[in-house]
């Protein structure tokens, strides 16, 4: 091919890979011209069909499915196991323990102005201050002991079981 067009610019004018060009040479595919090239491949290379993929016509491919379902099948014995070893829980659980932290929170805060008002009235600016940052406190306490016994449920959850 030392005479004629570079090896890339053939690739790229019949659309096909360099290492290609060596072998239609090879074969006998003229390299003057990119016409020539062209009409050489028209009449010597079988055009190359494309499979249908199982898109197109709807073909089950069982390999596929196959490896799809034991994908899944090790994502299910993984949950499984981290569910055993307390890494992982149900959802619907640990909304159910949000949800009760935040009814507790609400109620907790909304009988304040009724429960504080005749324990602050009179008191100096510090002192109303120390009981509001000890309510907020015991608040905090109660919610963090909400999620730890929802922790340890799920970490035990036989135990839980037991004391129902």
């Amino acid at each position: 091919m030392a005479k004629g067009l570079k090896k890339i610019d053939l690739a790229n004018a019949l659309g096909v890979h360099a290492s290609l060009v060596s072998r239609y040479t090879a074969q006998g595919m003229p390299t003057s011209s990119v016409a020539a090239a062209l009409e050489w491949k028209q009449a010597n290379v079988r055009p190359r069909v494309k499979a249908a993929s199982n898109e197109q016509t709807g073909l089950f491919d069982y390999d596929q499915a196959r490896a799809k379902r034991e994908h899944f099948a090790a994502m299910q014995a993984e949950a499984a196991a981290r569910k055993e070893l307390g890494q992982l829980c149900e959802l619907s659980e640990v909304n159910a323990v949000f949800a009760k932290m935040g009814t507790t929170i609400r109620l907790t805060m909304e009988g304040w102005p009724a429960m504080l008002a005749p324990r602050l009235a009179g008191l100096p600016e510090a002192q109303v201050l120390a009981v509001l940052a000890d309510e907020v406190e015991r608040v905090l306490r109660n919610m963090s002991e909400t999620a730890r016994s929802f922790s340890d449920a799920a970490r035990y959850p036989d135990e839980g079981d037991a004391n129902d």
